[in-house]
Parts: C-alpha cells; structure tokens; sequence
C-alpha cells in the first residue's frame, strides 16, 4: 500500500491550511500545509483542556510549529524534525510549514465526527 501526495485530492482547505489526506493500514495520513500564524484553537475548543485529545506521528519538511501542552510545557518543531505528540496539544504554525501527521484511523475519523458536529468543519 502507498499513498503520493502528488496523486492524491486535496481532502480539506480553508484560507490557512490546505490537508491531502489517505488511509493506509490502521493510519491516516495527513500532508499539511499551514500558513504563518495558523492554528487549531476554534476546532480543539470543544474539548476538554481546549487541546486536542489524540496523539500524532509525523515528519516537518519545512517550517517551524509551537506545540504547547496542558501540562504546561512546550516545544518547537522545525524542517528535519520527526515528532510524536501526544494527546493534550495546541499547535501554533509560527511560519509557513509543510508535514506529515500520522494518526490513527478511527481517532482522526472520531475527531473529524465531531468537528462536523459542533459545526467546525464541513461534512462531507
């Protein structure tokens, strides 16, 4: 199984983010594209602590991403880093960055289920 983000559609994309999006295995696999000053805060904010509730896997190809974490630490991730980031996170894009975030199939379907359903993101 293989998925090239150059074969596939754009999944999701608003003004700051544009997502390419398949599942292979029991993963889902996002590469992502974020404008400077993107982040996540109107979509995590139905949740518990405001951060999102799934860990991810990735790769940063370029760019730079605050991560801050409930228990009130930080870190930044920048073009070369592989990361795992687990549940409880805020993402800040702090320039234009291009990644790949791996999730698991059934919380990333779990999340975008309730995103459509607080009305934060277009059902399909």
């Amino acid at each position: 199984m293989r998925a090239a983000k150059h074969e596939l559609p754009v999944t999701a994309q608003t003004g700051d983010y544009t997502g390419v999006w398949a599942e292979l295995g029991d993963m889902h696999y996002a590469f992502e594209t974020c404008a400077g000053g993107y982040d996540m805060d109107a979509l995590v904010k139905i949740f518990p602590d405001h951060a999102c509730p799934v860990e991810h896997w990735g790769y940063v190809f370029r760019g730079k991403v605050r991560v801050v974490y409930t228990d009130g630490h930080e870190e930044i991730l920048s073009a070369g880093d592989a990361f795992y980031i687990p549940s409880g996170h805020r993402p800040y894009m702090l320039e234009e960055t291009e990644l790949l975030q791996l999730t698991r199939k059934s919380e990333h379907n779990d999340l975008v289920r309730q995103f459509v359903a607080a009305g934060l993101f277009p059902s399909e």
